[in-house]
């Protein structure tokens, strides 16, 4: 599996920024490298997974939960079934329509919180 940082060098930067605007975290570069290491670390920060954990719906904290009884791990179109898609965006249209502001699922607010990859 993955380690955090190393999901967070495949996301591109607009992602990156999504992610960082969603969980509240200011950025202080606009190079890639520096801002997976920025968000890498205050993603893994104790008091950021709490605060995150009381910001979810309901239904995107059973989404984790489940995510989580299964050690982390389940195929994409069952979780999709069960907690919603999670659209495809473009760098350009990732920034002008924000849907980190208003998800659709349960799954995409999951997504753009940094907690699924």
């Amino acid at each position: 599996m993955k380690t955090l940082r190393q999901c967070l060098i495949d996301c591109d930067m607009a992602m990156l920024r999504a992610i960082a605007d969603k969980r509240g975290i200011e950025l202080t570069s606009n190079r890639q490298r520096e801002v997976v290491e920025q968000l890498a670390e205050a993603l893994a920060q104790p008091e950021s997974t709490a605060d995150v954990w009381e910001g979810l719906k309901p239904q995107e904290q059973e989404a984790l939960e489940s995510l989580v009884s299964e050690g982390g791990r389940r195929k994409l179109y069952l979780f999709v079934r069960q907690y919603g898609e999670i659209r495809a965006f473009g760098p350009g249209s990732l920034e002008r329509e924000r849907p980190w502001e208003d998800p659709i699922s349960a799954a995409e607010g999951l997504w753009y919180s940094g907690l699924i990859y």
